[in-house]
């Protein structure tokens, strides 16, 4: 279908909000000037970095507040993706909601977060994020789109999710993974929050909801080639090479993923014995 093109030339209407980072990262390189028209929303940093989203692509929005003035817009897209803003203040939400009907015919509902400081609760996969909620509320989200691989220790009854990495971010610091503990069946019986939690029954079956919901690896399709038992140094041991149109997959003891847009060089160095 036909995209509406993005225009500044109407300033009267075009709404700008500086000092708006996108998806929670903070960093200088990822902080710009968000302007909002009829079309849809363009977000621009300095460097020229940018994301637009189109108005026909906007499922709802919500409003989230994340301090005692620091507040969050989420738009969920068709394509069960999330874009997030933030910024705002408290005082920008009258505007923006009115924004959002006027301009998209979208009401902007107020999210509650949980703030009870707990480090268990209820995950929940819908639109392609993983959302933990504490008595109903939720206490973190975390979109789906940035994982990059999942592994499971049974033994341990753990999940480990690894996340991409922004080589191009200027910040010395980023979220690498995160773990969660999934609990078994004797334990959940003692533990009432959880009792009611489906995916809560092992790690391997959490592990398995992540992936398909993701789309971690279930979108790539068959592979270009594949090279068996290959020796890597790092990570060491042996591993087959699957290459996709998009990445790379390492399989092996554990599985990797490396997308081709996150390569910046490569290098061949031979052997001391030149083979």
């Amino acid at each position: 279908k036909q995209k509406t093109q993005m225009s500044n030339n109407d300033n009267e209407s075009v709404i700008k909000y500086k000092n708006i980072y996108l998806g929670g990262n903070k960093t200088p390189g990822s902080i710009g000037v968000l302007r909002i028209n009829a079309a849809g929303f363009l977000w621009k940093t300095q460097s020229g970095k940018k994301l637009t989203v189109h108005s026909t692509d906007i499922r709802n929005a919500i409003w989230i507040r994340l301090g005692a003035q620091l507040c969050q817009l989420t738009l969920t897209l068709n394509n069960e993706s999330t874009v997030k803003f933030g910024g705002f203040t408290t005082n920008d939400y009258i505007r923006i909601a009115e924004i959002l009907k006027e301009k998209f015919e979208k009401e902007l509902p107020e999210k509650e977060l949980s703030t009870i400081g707990w480090n268990w609760g209820k995950p929940k996969i819908e639109n392609k994020t993983l959302t933990f909620e504490v008595n109903s509320k939720e206490d973190f989200s975390l979109p789906l789109t940035d994982v990059s691989q999942v592994n499971s220790q049974m033994n341990k009854g753990e999940v480990r999710i690894d996340f991409h990495q922004d080589d191009t971010s200027v910040s010395e610091q980023s979220l690498v993974e995160i773990r969660f503990y999934i609990p078994n069946a004797a334990e959940i019986e003692n533990m009432d929050a959880v009792k009611s939690t489906p995916i809560a029954e092992n790690a391997d079956i959490f592990k398995s909801l992540l992936i398909e919901n993701g789309e971690i690896f279930s979108n790539t399709g068959n592979s270009i080639i594949t090279l068996p038992q290959l020796q890597l140094l790092v990570p060491r041991g042996r591993y087959d090479f699957e290459m996709y149109p998009t990445l790379l997959k390492l399989e092996g003891k554990n599985s990797f993923k490396v997308m081709y847009t996150s390569i910046s060089r490569l290098t061949t160095i031979p052997l001391p014995s030149e083979r």
